[in-house]
């Protein structure tokens, strides 16, 4: 009885406390749950010891949630010289063990706007970044080689990082034409002996539809070091495809120089999450944050006898999507010059998902081969399920294992897993 007067007060006070957005209503009741039965053979035993286990497993959840304020957004309005201030807040919700969450309210802008003509002036003072060289070029596969230098591009600056930065930063430009930014950031109140100072400088232009050109600058005086990124990319439509060549540079004092170049021959999305399988002991295969295409990637330190980075990477999920596939493939070297050592790899994944009828098909496979060694691993997996053959119940059998102890995974016959669940 306490819980509901509670939850009633907490409703009353929400009605009371947000006029516009967000809203109190309790029209959103989640009330559902499920139960399992499963049948496991785990072909390497439990604890991997060889020795086939079988048994059977059940399971159960049941949820009841009750909505009672929608979460939403309220910004303020102005002309002139105005001060904007948006907040939000996401769903208020009680769970059926009297659990209430009302998740606080936060603040995602607050800009002061000066000039708001075709030359624009504002000034944002929430906490600065202070990041440069933050997207990278786009490629058909993501790894870690596909964005500038890690310590050029987060340059967070060795400065302020014992405190918070605390700062400003200042939006202007010609819309549609060039746009500027330049963050200035201090360490918060210290004593004029302590005070640590950094700011970034970033610009980029906008007059030219499908090119991308963008430089930024940075200084920190605890450090005392500069950082320097710029980036060039301009995307050529040819009918449903594109050609997308870019090039970057990334420098920080004291630290290489890096400059990066890509071409992507592209027909589809990007930024794709591909969610491939992945082995099972944190060993990496093609990752997500792909686009439909291939691509080629170089990255090459600005010094005498440079070790030059080089990525080749495809995927697709736009040709082979009406049959129900994803596939992508990259071979990633660390230094051309000595190709086949410090772990380079050919890495490939397919996924495979498509409804025949009431039944469901899901397969998956990958591999990965490094060169050095010629070490070879491989993952599989294969499902079956229907939701059809018994109202509110899935039917499903499902299989994974791999064979990758050679890549530092390991060797698993595999798991069967054959099961029902009923759900409302």
């Amino acid at each position: 009885m306490k819980k509901i007067v509670g939850i009633i007060a907490a409703l009353a006070l929400a009605g009371a406390v947000f006029a516009d957005a967000p809203v109190a209503s309790i029209t959103d009741i989640t009330f559902d749950g499920k139960a399992s039965l499963e049948y496991i053979v785990n072909l390497d035993g439990a604890n991997g010891e060889g020795e086939v286990t079988t048994g059977m497993k059940n399971a159960e959840s049941a949820n009841f949630k009750l909505k009672f304020i929608t979460g939403g957004t309220k910004a303020s309005t102005g002309d002139g010289v105005w001060g904007e201030i948006e907040i939000k807040t996401t769903d208020a919700t009680a769970a059926g063990d009297g659990a209430v969450a009302i998740n606080k309210a936060t603040v995602e802008k607050a800009v002061i706007h000066i000039l708001e003509d075709d030359f624009f002036l504002d000034m944002n003072i929430r906490r600065p970044t202070l990041a440069l060289g933050k997207d990278g070029i786009k490629l058909a596969t993501s790894s870690a080689g596909s964005v500038p230098d890690a310590n050029a591009a987060k340059i967070t600056f060795d400065t302020v990082t014992d405190v918070s930065p605390a700062g400003f930063t200042l939006n202007f430009g010609l819309k549609d034409v060039v746009e500027f930014g330049l963050q200035f950031a201090d360490n918060g109140q210290k004593k004029s002996s302590e005070k640590e100072f950094a700011f970034v400088f970033d610009t980029a232009l906008k007059a030219v539809s499908d090119l991308t050109l963008k430089a930024s600058v940075g200084y920190g005086t605890k450090a005392n070091k500069v950082a320097f990124t710029a980036d060039a990319a301009y995307k050529v439509g040819l009918g449903d495809m594109y050609i997308l060549p870019a090039v970057g540079f990334a420098f920080t004092e004291n630290k290489d120089k890096y400059l990066h170049a890509g071409l992507l021959f592209g027909w589809g999305g990007q930024d794709i999450e591909a969610k491939f399988a992945s082995f099972s002991k944190g060993v990496t295969n093609v990752p997500d944050k792909c686009a439909d295409g291939v691509s080629v990637y170089a990255s090459i330190p600005l010094k005498d006898s440079p070790a030059i980075g080089f990525l080749f990477s495809a995927f697709d999920s736009k040709f082979l999507g009406d049959f129900g596939l994803k596939v992508g493939a990259q071979l990633a070297v660390a230094d051309l010059a000595n190709f086949g050592k410090n772990d380079d790899a050919f890495d490939a994944a397919v996924a495979f998902s498509k409804a025949f009828g009431d039944w469901n098909v899901d397969a998956n496979a990958g591999i990965k081969f490094i060169i050095d060694g010629s070490k070879f691993g491989a993952l599989y997996g294969f499902g079956v399920s229907n939701s059809a053959l018994i109202d509110n119940t899935k039917l499903y059998l499902n299989y994974k294992g791999e064979h990758a102890a050679a890549i530092n995974s390991a060797d698993l016959k595999g798991t069967i897993t054959l099961g029902c669940e009923i759900s409302i």
